[in-house]
């Protein structure tokens, strides 16, 4: 990439008279660098270790002083719009295949898959952009945002497949027993409500390949259960009455409904207050604004056995809210 593209597509500024017009790579941290590489960061402390391998341009959203007059050295006005734009010049010059899958049957099929020519784009921004970075061209990138994807410029490919025929012969909330193309499976760690999106998972994985199912299944962001004990220890799968389940902006309804219907508990929602959903949702919602906040009141809820789900907070953030607070002194009688 050309000094002075990178220049147009980032708005960015440059504080020096370089020696170098061209970047041979672009790499989002110092351990990626080598001779030639672009090197973008929103933390100044890591440029000397970018520099030292070879670095030829240092861009980034804080103000810093060039330190030599052979790299060159850019500050951005806005780090994420910086970053789209580089990535979109970037695909320019190295094309890539973008296929798009929904968000939930995304989820699980990254956790089925086996096939090293698949590149999952998840996280935020940075973490997505090193995956298309580290991509090769003949590797198929899977999104599920389509606003990222046209952001980019790129094409979208939507490959035809045929979800896998199952049916649910016994099931819980958090796990099914099913009959998929003919052939029986006991007890798969899946909720009833994410069978529908399991089986377009399997259909689209088919394309790539055989499909082996797996003993088990990690916990997925939309629906991902935690059982924990009256003071908010987390204890084994099915070892408590109260059960927190982490959801996401993506949950579908039929998961809510789910819950819904459960008669013999109580449900209690805690939301973030921007939160938004399609769905009618009857059972009593308490809402936050930051996560601890939705910690105390998680806590205070806990009192009752129930179903706790909990948008917004992602699982390893509530194990490490959890075990802080059991450390802390004893307080309104909840420990």
């Amino acid at each position: 990439m050309r000094l002075e593209t990178l220049l147009a597509v980032t708005g960015g500024r440059l504080l020096n008279a370089p020696a170098i017009s061209r970047f041979e790579s672009v790499a989002l941290r110092p351990e990626k660098v080598e001779r030639g590489t672009l090197y973008i960061t929103r933390d100044p402390d890591t440029i000397p270790a970018a520099l030292q391998r070879g670095a030829y341009g240092i861009l980034c959203s804080r103000m810093c002083q060039p330190t030599d007059d052979e790299s060159a050295w850019i500050v951005v006005p806005d780090y994420q719009k910086a970053l789209v734009g580089i990535l979109r010049a970037w695909l320019a010059e190295h094309p890539r295949r973008f296929i798009h899958l929904p968000y939930i049957p995304f989820q699980l099929a990254k956790e089925l898959a086996r096939h090293a020519p698949l590149r999952w784009l998840d996280g935020d921004l940075t973490q997505i952009s090193e995956t298309i970075l580290r991509s090769g061209p003949d590797e198929k990138l899977i999104a599920w945002d389509e606003t990222l994807l046209e952001r980019l410029g790129t094409d979208i490919h939507t490959p035809s497949y045929r979800p896998y025929e199952g049916t649910v012969v016994k099931s819980s909330l958090f796990e099914i027993s099913a009959i998929i193309n003919g052939e029986y499976h006991e007890k798969i760690n899946l909720s009833p409500c994410l069978f529908a999106d399991f089986l377009e998972a399997l259909g689209f994985l088919d394309i790539f390949g055989p499909v082996t199912l797996p003993k088990s299944l990690r916990p997925i962001p939309s629906f991902d259960p935690i059982f924990v004990s009256r003071c908010g220890k987390i204890v084994s799968e099915g070892a408590s009455d109260r059960v927190v389940i982490l959801v996401d902006r993506q949950t579908p309804c039929r998961c809510f409904m789910l819950l819904q219907r459960i008669g013999w508990s109580c449900v209690n929602a805690l939301f973030p207050k921007d939160f938004k959903t399609s769905c009618d949702i009857k059972a009593p919602v308490v809402f936050y604004e930051y996560d601890e906040e939705a910690i105390e009141k998680l806590l205070e809820l806990l009192e009752k056995p129930g179903f706790y789900p909990i948008a917004g907070i992602q699982r390893a953030k509530l194990e490490a809210y959890l075990a802080r607070r059991r450390h802390e002194p004893i307080q309104k009688g909840l420990f």
